[in-house]
Order: C-alpha cells, then sequence, then structure tokens
C-alpha cells in the first residue's frame, strides 16, 4: 500500500516507527529481510527505538547471517527532552541521563538521523534565556511539554553565552552542538529560509569541540 501510494516500486531507507517490545526481534528482522530479498526496501532501520533492542535485532541478525538495522533515528538535540512531547513512545538520546545511548551510538557508528535537533523552535533565537512568557508565545504545546524547563533554559544561556563569543546565532551553535558528538550524525530541521538552511549547513561543517559540548551540557 505505501509503495503504491508513493508512486514506487522500492524505498531506499524504510524506518519503523515506535517499537512493540512485546514482538520478538526475530520476527522483525525476519520480515524485514524478506522485503530487502524481493527489493521492496533497500536497506532499513528504527525510529524511536531503544539502543538496547536495536542492538539486540542486530546481534540476531548476525547470528543468521541476516541484515540488521543500518539506520537509527531518536530525539537528540542540544535541548534535553524531559518529558515524551507526543505522548509516549519517543525515545531520546539527550540529556546527561542518556549518556551511555550516545556512547554505544558512537562506538558502533551507526548512522543517526536525529530528529527535532532544533528543539521546534527552542533554538530559533525568537526568545531568550529566563525568557518564560516569551518561550510560551513561540512554542507549541509539545515543544513546552517536551523542553520548557529550567534546565533547557540553563543550556539557552549557555548557548547564548558560546554565540556571542563566536559571533553566530543560538540556532548554529544549537546545530553545531548535534555535530559535535562522536556519533554518525545526521540532523533533522525545517526552515522556510535560505540563510537558515545556510547556516545549518555550516554547523555541520563547523561541529563544536568536546570542551564545548561539554559547557552547554553542564556549565
Amino acid at each position: 500500500k505505501s509503495l503504491n501510494t508513493l508512486g514506487t516500486n522500492y524505498i531506499d531507507i524504510y524506518l519503523l516507527h515506535r517499537d512493540d517490545p512485546n514482538t520478538p526481534v526475530a520476527e522483525i528482522i525476519d520480515c524485514l529481510n524478506e522485503q530487502l530479498r524481493l527489493g521492496k526496501i533497500r536497506i532499513f532501520g528504527a525510529s524511536n527505538w531503544s539502543h538496547e533492542r536495536i542492538g539486540e535485532a542486530n546481534r540476531y541478525a548476525a547470528s543468521r547471517g541476516l541484515r540488521g538495522f543500518s539506520v537509527a533515528s531518536p530525539n537528540f538535540g542540544l535541548a534535553e527532552q524531559v518529558n515524551d512531547p507526543w505522548g509516549g513512545g519517543c525515545v531520546t538520546i539527550s540529556g546527561n541521563a542518556n549518556a551511555e545511548a550516545r556512547a554505544w551510538y558512537g562506538q558502533n557508528q551507526i548512522p543517526v538521523i536525529a530528529n527535532s535537533s532544533l528543539r521546534r523552535g527552542f533554538f530559533s533565537g525568537r526568545f531568550k534565556s529566563g525568557d518564560w512568557d516569551g518561550a510560551r508565545t513561540v512554542l507549541d504545546k509539545a515543544a513546552q511539554k517536551g523542553y520548557l524547563y529550567q534546565v533547557n533554559m540553563d543550556r539557552l544561556k549557555r548557548a547564548e553565552i558560546l554565540a556571542e563569543q563566536k559571533k553566530c546565532s543560538v540556532s548554529e551553535i544549537a546545530m553545531r552542538y548535534v555535530f559535535g558528538n562522536r556519533m554518525n550524525m545526521f540532523g533533522i530541521v525545517s526552515t522556510s529560509k535560505q540563510s537558515r538552511m545556510l547556516q545549518n549547513i555550516r554547523a555541520a561543517e563547523n561541529p563544536l569541540t568536546e570542551d564545548e559540548v561539554s559547557f552547554l551540557e553542564n556549565g
């Protein structure tokens, strides 16, 4: 049905969405490899799966001589996801509590397509750190639920300091943070302005150093 709707015979990258941990990974890997064999997909991965389940699936695939997950798409950005913006199942690798997940991705170098990299406008520059009322006028309900907390106002303040030092925008600092981690990183962003997209390209070409990443995270 998806192929017919898209008007194509195959999909280059097929991502499963939220995980059902009650379904054995063997069943999922076997099914996806059958679609691979039929030529309907080229590679496959997972969106909003824990790194533990991805690792389990890939170990099963390796033990059977099958293809495993080649890409993952968790939630990741400078602002911590304090609460799930969409009501359940949104897996994040942001924040100090998820350092182990980031280390796992760094070690395995599975490409990470990071969703919500700019935190739905939290680092847009349209409000300053400490401006709670301004933030509520800029951020939608999902972003407020997920990110509008003191820990992220503190991170925004440090991003403002670094942006002033580097003579660039806060949003560029937030993107440079995404690319400054030791993961095989691809950031998802949206913009209607060419200038903003050029900032994102510069950010990908100029990631932050480990010390700068540490400063943004912890001061």
